[in-house]
């Protein structure tokens, strides 16, 4: 564990929800670990979908503490857009606690590309001189059904710029994720990415982090960077080695990286990376290849990339960073309306 500060501590009763505010649905997935289940929030006529998350085996010590170790850092993070709105908790009589966060209505983002590659529309036009165009800069924002959702390369470029600005907001707060891929990001009904499983997700106070982790707890290895397989060392830059293997998934509509490659971690050393996507621009992934040096100090920071796909939208996409932004103040809305229905 990291030293904890004074401020790290909490009480789980300060952030209980009434039990009869909730009405229980479906258990939407039930992992090794954890177990998720979808709920409706109500407070008189008003009514928000959220879902609790818990310990797959309540009476696993184990289980419990990873709960409690996720909820430890959701009651340090103060809201963010791109980040999954932590709503309150559950105490059952027997103390076991169940987390309770907001509702990405299109789920895992891994997922919504790879069922949606069929009606994906390439908007880059390649040519010589220009090399990439965004043809058509505006990106849907209705609320049709799963199956009448287009998505196209701008979406891939606000998902990717998204994504960067809720890993700077963590990092400007010492938190290192350990455990991003597209499988933790989750997507709403108008396109707005939440970043989750902040269950490995720790605090970083001296720019770096060292945890055995227990061998029963999976770690997403091909997303790892390479100094994290042997010292455990987790920072800041081993992130954004991961985000850009996220970069990877994102802009192959979700293949699996390193598909075929048996020993990973030689394949890195012997200066080899991940080819470039097919729907990804050159100066991307010259922006990925930075990500990905072998030298931590010399990949770039999560402000950089928030930076680097800012001037790439605005170079390239005009029009989608202003959707995207306002699509943003919307989130923060929603969020505290959630706030106030758990009150």
């Amino acid at each position: 564990m990291s030293n904890a500060k004074e401020s790290d501590f909490y009480h789980e009763e300060d952030f209980e929800i009434d039990i009869k505010k909730l009405k229980f649905l479906e258990v939407i997935e039930k992992g090794l670990f954890t177990s998720v289940r979808k709920a409706e929030l109500t407070k008189g006529c008003s009514r928000l979908p959220v879902v609790l998350k818990s310990a797959s085996k309540q009476e696993d010590a184990k289980q419990q503490r990873m709960i409690l170790d996720e909820l430890q850092v959701l009651t340090n993070i103060k809201k963010h857009p791109s980040i999954l709105t932590f709503v309150g908790v559950i105490l059952s009589t027997e103390n076991h606690v169940s987390i309770v966060s907001e509702f990405a209505e299109n789920g895992c983002l891994l997922e919504f590309l790879r069922s949606h590659q069929d009606s994906f529309k390439d908007q880059l036009e390649n040519e010589e001189d220009s090399g990439f165009v965004i043809l058509s800069p505006r990106m849907s924002n209705n609320e049709e059904s799963l199956k009448n959702y287009s998505i196209c390369t701008s979406d891939l470029l606000s998902f990717a710029y998204q994504i960067a600005n809720g890993m700077s907001y963590l990092s400007g707060l010492n938190y290192v994720h350990r455990q991003l891929a597209l499988r933790s990001i989750y997507l709403t009904t108008d396109k707005t990415i939440r970043i989750g499983d902040l269950g490995l997700a720790r605090r970083n106070d001296e720019k770096h982090y060292y945890r055995i982790v227990h061998k029963d707890l999976p770690l997403p290895f091909h997303w790892l960077a390479p100094e994290t397989l042997g010292s455990h060392k987790f920072t800041e830059k081993s992130d954004v080695w991961s985000f850009a293997v996220c970069l990877y998934e994102l802009f192959t509509l979700g293949k699996m990286p390193y598909d075929g490659v048996e020993d990973v971690l030689k394949y890195l050393e012997r200066g080899r990376r991940l080819p470039k996507p097919e729907y990804c621009h050159q100066e991307i992934y010259n922006f990925m290849l930075t990500c990905w040096n072998m030298d931590p100090e010399k990949r770039p920071t999560f402000s950089d990339c928030v930076n680097f796909f800012e001037n790439h939208l605005q170079k390239f996409a005009t029009g989608v960073l202003e959707i995207v932004k306002e699509k943003m103040k919307s989130a923060k809305e929603h969020q505290k309306q959630l706030e106030a229905l758990a009150k």
